[in-house]
């Protein structure tokens, strides 16, 4: 989506539920042109409790380097 014709507000809300640690994780990167918003959701069992700021982190950076976001790159994500 191009940056030029739209306009974004960004907000995050989060509910604690069971007693379980959320996990859940938000980044974006706005560049001149373009814009990428990123959402993971995620669930601290333990073992992968950093999995979704990883997925956040590897999809901002790739789109950093080349703005774009077709099926491959996400796959390579």
């Amino acid at each position: 989506m191009r940056k030029q014709n739209s306009e974004f507000r960004t907000a995050f809300t989060s509910e604690a539920d069971h007693g379980l640690k959320n996990t859940d994780y938000f980044g974006f990167v706005e560049l001149d042109e373009f814009a990428c918003y990123v959402i993971a959701d995620g669930f601290d069992d333990g073992n992968d409790a950093m999995s979704a700021k990883l997925a956040v982190a590897a999809v901002v950076s790739r789109f950093q380097e080349s703005p774009s976001m077709s099926r491959r790159t996400m796959n390579a994500c």
